[in-house]
């Protein structure tokens, strides 16, 4: 047996630190965003400490989220390009690896936006202007649109833009430039792949660049019979951002995102009295409808880029101020929500929006009489919803709940795919914890009352299915402690119960219960895109003035106000 003798404790500390940093992988700092003229130069760069020296990788995503390896870069810190043509936008990111072979990903990946497209103002905000202008901007290219401020009634007319390789659709401000349709009536297309039926839609299938701003867009939610929604994101839009934005008056969507893979963020809008009994959302959030037999689930991916964010908004009298289903995957933060306990036109007689959800997700799409398996969509897939504030509208009518015939505002319904929820405050009045369900109602055998027969446990796509979903740090007024707490759905209590606490969901931490989440970590907020420039002119605020995350997945943290003031009526 021999021994290696330390003369001095200084050495052997020295020793401690240079085994630590070998075993350790190399802190990367991650890329920068870009955007530059078409055939201008681009680079890319970062930072790398750790057990040097290293050796640089780096990746491509097309605007197709098609991944590949740059050997024109080589194995350098630094990635340029000289002169940018369309395939080079998209995303890049690097893999560092030190001396020991040690690597690590310089997280999150930067964009590269390319300009060449102008600005074109709109002579003003008719339709037939409006078209006008983004006709201007060539099949293929890219451009901004400006419309003046001034209220139009588009009547039954719809803006569709699926030709430009990016646009950006931006008014003269939330409060300047409103858009409205008086006679719309969209019957039964509400979801239909086909034929669009928003004021604005954004179809993303040739991998388009989106953005809308500074714009109202305005509904009709006083005729139950009409199904009216303002803005469509379909065929999996990428890299998208809406801000400073309003949405009010739609009996089925302000926004409707569609598709399993789109990606984007919403940000710094206000949504209003987007109302329907058994519609009315802020955001949906949709994959597409198909067999479930045929449906591809997205996997699970806490803490991912590949969600649609929905974040630092002001909601107000929504049935559900974010619903999703079919495969879709959101993250819901730092958003300030107002509950009322009576449909969008404040009427005291009618109360059915105080059990609604202000959160929400889908289970399987129930089709009656119908076994599982040949149902006509999947549920939601995963849901983030953390750092958020939920209150109650200031109104004499509305009870604190907890007296005679009253109850609490209900806070979330998540009846399917796997989620997050965590660090929320309630504030004003009480409200009920996090409910959740299997959808539809489900029985092995025999049970007319529950109309989805199963075989076994699980049932498919319900909450917790292939996955866990975890409820911790929520304070405030709210009952059952912050806690998510198995409830009936529609059954009259003779259905097999498919969810139970510890299997399938756990009111504690993914760190406290130790499993296979145990690392969740929050991806970075504000959301990296809310830096990019795509355009041309770029944003009024680069960056956000909102404080930085104050609850991480960690622990104790306390969610913050989101900066907004409750919009006009």
């Amino acid at each position: 047996m021999s021994f290696i003798r330390i003369r001095n404790l200084s050495a052997w500390a020295s020793l401690l630190v240079c085994s630590a940093a070998v075993a350790a992988p190399p802190a990367v700092t991650p890329p920068r965003s870009v955007q530059v003229q078409l055939g201008q130069p681009a680079s890319f760069s970062v930072a790398a400490i750790g057990a040097a020296p290293f050796t640089y990788h780096w990746y491509h995503w097309d605007i197709h989220g098609n991944a590949s390896a740059i050997d024109r870069c080589g194995t350098v810190a630094t990635c340029s390009i000289a002169a940018v043509t369309m395939a080079d936008a998209g995303e890049y990111n690097v893999e560092v690896y030190d001396v020991n072979g040690e690597h690590a990903h310089g997280d999150p990946r930067a964009s590269l936006s390319i300009i060449q497209g102008n600005e074109i103002t709109a002579a003003s905000c008719s339709h037939a202007d409006v078209q006008a202008a983004v006709n201007q901007i060539p099949a293929g290219g890219s451009g901004t649109v400006l419309i003046p401020e001034g209220t139009c009634d588009w009547v039954t007319a719809l803006l569709v833009i699926d030709d430009k390789a990016s646009i950006w659709i931006k008014g003269a401000g939330r409060d300047h430039t409103t858009l409205l349709r008086t006679a719309a009536d969209d019957g039964d297309s509400v979801l239909s792949d086909n034929n669009p039926a928003a004021i604005i839609t954004f179809d993303c299938l040739q991998g388009q660049q989106v953005e809308l701003s500074d714009i109202h867009l305005k509904g009709r939610s006083d005729n139950p019979d009409i199904l009216t929604r303002g803005l469509e994101l379909r065929g999996q839009c990428k890299n998208f951002k809406i801000h400073d934005a309003k949405f009010s008056k739609f009996s089925y969507a302000g926004v409707l995102v569609k598709g399993m893979h789109s990606k984007g963020v919403i940000y710094n809008n206000d949504f209003a009295d987007n109302w329907k009994n058994g519609l009315g959302y802020g955001v949906a959030v949709a994959g597409w409808n198909s067999n479930i037999n045929l449906a591809y689930w997205p996997p699970l991916e806490f803490g991912s880029e590949n969600a649609v964010f929905i974040e630092d908004n002001y909601f107000s009298g929504q049935r559900h101020n974010v619903a999703s289903g079919q495969g879709s995957r959101y993250v819901f933060r730092h958003n300030e929500m107002v509950a009322w306990r009576t449909n969008s036109d404040r009427d005291p007689s009618r109360r059915e929006t105080f059990q609604d959800g202000q959160v929400d997700a889908h289970g399987v799409l129930p089709t009656a009489n119908v076994t599982w398996d040949q149902q006509t969509a999947s549920g939601s897939r995963s849901w983030e919803i953390y750092d958020n504030l939920f209150t109650m509208a200031n109104d004499t009518f509305i009870p604190l709940g907890g007296g005679p015939g009253e109850s609490p505002v209900a806070s979330a319904g998540m009846r399917g795919g796997n989620g997050v929820f965590f660090c929320n405050r309630f504030d004003r009045a009480a409200h009920g914890g996090t409910l959740l369900f299997v959808e539809p109602r489900v029985s092995f055998e025999g049970n007319s009352q529950c109309h989805l027969f199963v075989d076994d446990y699980p049932a498919p796509f319900q909450v917790g299915f292939q996955g866990k979903s975890f409820f911790w740090d929520n304070t405030g007024d709210i009952m059952n402690g912050g806690n998510a707490t198995r409830s009936t759905y529609m059954d009259d209590g003779t259905c097999n119960d498919l969810i139970k606490e510890d299997r399938d969901y756990f009111n504690m931490s993914p760190a406290e219960q130790g499993g296979e989440f145990a690392n969740y970590t929050p991806y970075p907020y504000p959301h990296p895109l809310r830096d990019a420039v795509i355009f041309q002119d770029g944003f009024e605020q680069q960056g956000s003035s909102n404080p930085p995350l104050s609850c991480d997945a960690g622990r104790n943290g306390r969610p913050t106000r989101a900066a907004h003031e409750q919009p006009a009526s």
